[in-house]
């Protein structure tokens, strides 16, 4: 039986620190994905491996808000492509 300690993150002297994502198109496009990425895996179509995996990728396109948004851009819109394609 597996224990959902988020409720009790609330509680905890150790808080998680939310990311903010600045608000450029990078940073929405990325937003966009992140939060595709938990539906889809909340509602049990991607598998937890896949999503890290997706993750991951996106999590990698950070650097490049602000510096090289044009191909960060392309490269979340393939990401985001490939997001909708998996099952």
């Amino acid at each position: 039986m597996a224990t959902d300690w988020s409720k009790y993150e609330a509680y905890s002297m150790v808080q998680k620190k939310k990311e903010v994502i600045p608000d450029t198109q990078l940073g929405k496009a990325i937003a966009k994905a992140l939060a595709t990425i938990d539906a889809k895996e909340k509602a049990g179509k991607m598998k937890p491996a896949n999503a890290a995996a997706y993750r991951a990728r996106v999590n990698g396109l950070k650097p490049l808000i602000g510096k090289d948004e044009d191909a960060g851009l392309l490269q979340a819109a393939q990401i985001i492509g490939g997001i909708n394609r998996s099952l």
